[in-house]
């Protein structure tokens, strides 16, 4: 087995994933030199999971959604740990992309309405932030850490729990 994971932080990097059949590698959960993250181009997840150095070598490789959702509500319905197998594994050229490139397509309507432009406001959609309560269940904390709020950058938040952390990032416009 590549990592194990709880059902918790498989439901977080689902809620994250994209869930456009057309855009294969963030339509998966990618495997980071941290441990697993999902992304639906606007937000991503990141959590960096103990045991994640065994599989450094598979960085980059997009693991298939429909067997991580399977998996998911298997080990929910068992009450177990999550394992992610190299067989779950797309094949390589569906490669997921580096987080620091997730940024909004100019070919899709933002999600995110951005920075308003007579106030200066920063302004996020709430259905992104409740995001974050998922996450920091993941991690078995009560908090979030707001990370960073510049304009023109995601804002990140950082959630640390006792086991594993995460970043969340989500872009405004």
């Amino acid at each position: 087995s590549l990592l194990t994971l709880s059902v918790a932080t498989a439901k977080s990097l689902l809620k994250f994933a994209s869930s456009d059949k057309n855009q294969p590698h963030i339509y998966g959960i990618g495997i980071t030199e941290n441990g697993l993250a999902a992304t639906d181009g606007f937000s991503c997840v990141e959590f960096f999971l103990p045991g994640a150095e065994s599989m450094k070598h598979q960085a980059g490789r997009t693991i298939d959604r429909k067997l991580f959702e399977t998996s998911m509500k298997l080990c929910a319905v068992t009450k177990s740990a999550m394992v992610v197998n190299e067989k779950d594994l797309l094949p390589e050229q569906k490669s997921f992309p580096n987080l620091s490139t997730v940024t909004p397509s100019v070919n899709r309507q933002p999600l995110l309405p951005g920075t308003d432009v007579f106030t200066g406001e920063l302004r996020l959609v709430p259905e992104y932030l409740a995001l974050l309560a998922l996450v920091s269940i993941a991690c078995e904390t009560d908090y979030v850490t707001l990370g960073n709020i510049k304009v023109g950058s995601p804002v990140r938040f950082d959630v640390v729990g006792p086991e594993q952390r995460a970043i969340v990032l989500i872009n405004h416009l």
